[in-house]
């Protein structure tokens, strides 16, 4: 059996399973690195152990199972991750928080310390790391079984990052240690209905979930309030109705400060990025 003939096999015996995850769950089984190698290798034989291999793949899939858990990685910035259902799946708008984050971070020539708070599956702070390699990288989360999958993901790809359990920054307030950057991809959808139905019967509901949807970064404000040292940058990722009340908070916690959202490749709001001076410039 030809390549080709065993994808036209598996495209009709799981037809509830989508053309891209057949055609990954090939390219992951025969060792190649894109659908353009993959159909240029159409013509060729496939072994029955392959073969046989992939339909296991895409069975669990048709099942319901995220591809991304089946196969045990994940695509971020074009760097793979280990990923299990301790941690959510890296989405694309993430992505677009990092890369916002890094190209802000590029303007600024000091040595920093920067925290990436809800770390999951520690692809924000890994990323981070590997392009600001002189600054140190704080990883933080309140989930032991998510700080395992960040921190095999950290040996994987070489970077020293520091963990910590807790919530959100506690972990460095009850340390008095400062810092100059905050990332946060934390939870901020408050429905279930607004959820994917194949993410809430796989992914943790705890890392995405949570009533009312500003609830956590009303919290971080307030932990930053009380603990920034002369100034810090903020980048968080939010609700696409949340503009409002993300600027209410920012109004509400700090003095002096500039906030800007951004859109992410949807258009919706997406990103806050936040830049607020001094302790004693705050409110009480």
């Amino acid at each position: 059996m030809s390549v080709e003939e065993a994808y036209f096999l598996f495209k009709k015996k799981f037809h509830s399973v989508e053309n891209a995850s057949i055609y990954l769950a090939m390219q992951e089984v025969l060792g190649l690195d894109d659908r353009t190698s993959l159909i240029k290798s159409f013509k060729e034989e496939i072994s029955e152990e392959d073969k046989n291999e992939i339909e296991d793949i895409l069975k669990e899939v048709g099942e319901g199972k995220p591809l991304q858990y089946v196969l045990g990685h994940a695509s971020f910035l074009g760097d793979e991750y280990y990923v299990s259902p301790a941690v959510l799946i890296p989405r694309p708008e993430t992505e677009e928080l990092v890369t916002i984050a890094l190209k802000d971070m590029a303007k600024l020539k000091r040595k920093m310390t920067i925290v990436d708070v809800g770390t999951g599956s520690g692809v924000i702070a890994i990323s981070v790391k590997k392009k600001r390699i002189n600054d140190e990288v704080i990883a933080i989360d309140n989930s032991e079984s998510a700080l395992e999958v960040a921190m095999h993901n950290a040996n994987m790809h070489d970077v020293k990052i520091n963990f910590y359990l807790g919530n959100l920054i506690n972990p460095l307030i009850e340390k008095n240690k400062k810092y100059d950057v905050v990332i946060a991809n934390l939870p901020y959808i408050e429905k279930e209905e607004d959820v994917d139905p194949l993410v809430l019967l796989n992914e943790p509901r705890s890392a995405y979930l949570v009533k009312p949807g500003h609830k956590l970064y009303e919290q971080l404000f307030q932990m930053i309030k009380n603990s920034m040292g002369d100034e810090v940058r903020v980048y968080l990722e939010i609700h696409h109705d949340q503009k409002e009340v993300m600027q209410e908070l920012c109004f509400n916690y700090f003095n002096r400060y500039s906030i800007e959202i951004r859109k992410d490749m949807s258009n919706h709001d997406r990103f806050v990025i936040l830049h607020i001076w001094k302790e004693n410039n705050l409110k009480n």
